[in-house]
């Protein structure tokens, strides 16, 4: 997504969640950042995997952090890749396994 586009469709939803009550999984990463190029493929299979499945009920989105430095700044990005759980306004980082089976 676009800075444009995230702002206008994750963060001032989410913000305004009695609009659109939309969580979002967002994968942050640096096209330069090994770990990102490694970790990608897992996050288009996770992403393929559940656009089959009806009963996921969130959105997903990947940011290019050079592309759009202000987006990773405004949840501080620290690091690549980072993946941010965003829920009513709230954005929780995910610590977890990285294989798309145990991303769901």
């Amino acid at each position: 997504l676009s800075t444009y586009q995230f702002e206008k469709e994750v963060i001032t939803l989410n913000e305004k969640y009695t609009k659109n009550n939309a969580t979002w999984l967002v994968f942050f990463y640096a096209p330069w950042c090994g770990h990102c190029k490694r970790m990608m493929p897992i996050w288009d299979s996770f992403i393929e995997e559940i656009s089959h499945k009806k009963h996921i009920n969130f959105k997903t989105a990947k940011v290019d952090c050079q592309e759009s430095p202000s987006v990773c700044h405004r949840f501080d990005i620290q690091g690549y890749p980072t993946l941010i759980a965003i829920h009513e306004g709230m954005a929780y980082e995910y610590q977890g396994p990285a294989e798309p089976d145990e991303l769901e």
